[in-house]
């Protein structure tokens, strides 16, 4: 009998130990590498437990020096394996990775925390380490901007016919560039150049991204126009435009242009001047000028002699003010660019830029300048504040990451707009929160 009990406790106890539950996380590059400047690396990171998770795991955002890295707004891919004769069960979501250097990425020991079913506590586990190479070929060193993509297109339109123009006139250049599997963030912006005779008037750039049904991401597109206003007659040209990207399919580079745009335009006797010039009154001649003049600074030359011989004594004290007034605008320049109002600031200056990628990452900076928030960078501290906050931020990283065809700048300037009339809450909350953090218990009660 002794004997028997003592088999029954080892056996509970291996099958103790055979159902403790387990977890690991798994990491992997594709492609592993070596892959151009601005091509997309996705991380995989599958999170696994021998039992079930009691809650979705949080996969943190990090940033990666000299890349842009991305979590796209995916749903988690439910996963089921049996690895060593054992079950395993859990999730996995994807990091996209654009490096802009060309240089070795290492992925830093990033930390999640999982909690398996019937378990104890939580298991803290680690990003394994994953490393891959960026390069540029020599073909586009020298380059402004490379674009890695399997097809890229530019075109462009006129809004009317060339022929038959006439001074006062106008004609508006459209160009589009697109490509392939490539977010419209990285395509070069089209520098519309001064032309003498002509006035040039850009239109905001409109950017998007591309999808199609069940198809998913399609690529990148960029929309940018101007209005050219003829102002005298002549012979003119519009240069042809030219983008430079490399094929990832053939492995070399590629052209792809729009050819110049060449017009005349004849005299228009109709013409109106915008701003007339002044008729000259002929009784100011009968005045001589030097004489005019003389007389008019008569009065001022006493008095520039007179603060000529204050300043020759007063130099020392206002070379030792001058130093003081420096510093102390120094100070007020410094405090200012690290304050919630220059983050703010910036915000509202990267919606006129319309470019999705710098409004979200000065969204970030806003919220670490802003005292209500952890500081831990992120756009889930604002979740909410405000219902209709909410579904704009929502739209805008749908917008960046989802490839649905939405209007990213004006997502943008609404997220502004009502985060404008919040921050007087925000600073009031602020306020609170320093006082509250200046109230210390007492020692020894």
């Amino acid at each position: 009998m002794r004997a028997a009990g003592i088999l029954m406790v080892l056996f509970m106890g291996v099958a103790h130990a055979q159902d403790t539950p387990e977890a690991m996380l798994r990491t992997r590059l594709e492609p592993p590498g070596p892959v151009m400047v601005g091509q997309p690396v996705r991380l995989h990171v599958d999170v696994l437990v021998t039992t079930w998770l009691t809650r979705a795991p949080v996969f943190p955002t990090f940033e990666m020096d000299g890349a842009m890295v991305v979590l796209p707004d995916e749903r988690s891919v439910n996963l089921g394996e049996t690895i060593g004769g054992r079950s395993w069960f859990g999730v996995s979501r994807s990091y996209i990775i654009y490096p802009q250097e060309p240089r070795e990425y290492v992925i830093p020991p990033i930390e999640m925390n999982v909690l398996p079913g019937q378990s104890d506590g939580s298991r803290t586990l680690r990003f394994q380490r994953q490393s891959f190479q960026a390069t540029i070929p020599d073909e586009a060193k020298g380059l402004e901007y490379f674009i890695p993509t399997r097809n890229l297109q530019i075109d462009q339109a006129l809004d009317r016919d060339l022929k038959g123009l006439r001074a006062g006139d106008s004609i508006r250049r459209t160009i589009r560039i697109f490509a392939e599997q490539t977010f419209a963030m990285f395509l070069p912006p089209v520098k519309f150049e001064e032309i003498e005779g002509l006035s040039v008037y850009p239109d905001p750039p409109q950017v998007q991204d591309r999808s199609e049904g069940r198809i998913g991401f399609q690529g990148g597109e960029r929309v940018e126009s101007a209005a050219y206003v003829i102002r005298e007659e002549g012979e003119y040209v519009l240069p042809a435009l030219e983008v430079y990207w490399w094929d990832l399919g053939a492995g070399r580079m590629r052209k792809a242009d729009v050819e110049a745009v060449r017009f005349s335009a004849a005299a228009n006797p109709d013409l109106v001047p915008e701003i007339p010039l002044p008729e000259e009154d002929a009784s100011e001649e009968s005045v001589p000028e030097e004489k005019s003049v003389l007389v008019a600074l008569a009065p001022w030359l006493g008095l520039t002699a007179v603060a000529l011989l204050l300043l020759f004594f007063a130099v020392p004290l206002l070379r030792s003010l001058l130093r003081h007034v420096r510093k102390r605008m120094d100070e007020r320049r410094k405090e200012y660019e690290q304050s919630e109002a220059a983050a703010f600031d910036s915000l509202k200056a990267a919606v006129r830029k319309g470019d999705t990628a710098s409004f979200i990452r000065h969204l970030y900076r806003w919220i670490d300048r802003n005292p209500p928030f952890d500081r831990i960078s992120t756009v889930g501290s604002l979740s909410g504040k405000n219902r209709e906050l909410d579904a704009q931020l929502a739209a805008l990283f749908d917008n960046r990451y989802s490839g649905r065809e939405t209007d990213g700048s004006r997502t943008e300037a609404t997220v502004v707009r009502i985060l404008s009339g919040m921050r007087g809450e925000f600073r009031r909350q602020g306020r609170e929160t320093r006082k509250h953090e200046k109230r210390l218990p007492q020692l020894n009660p």
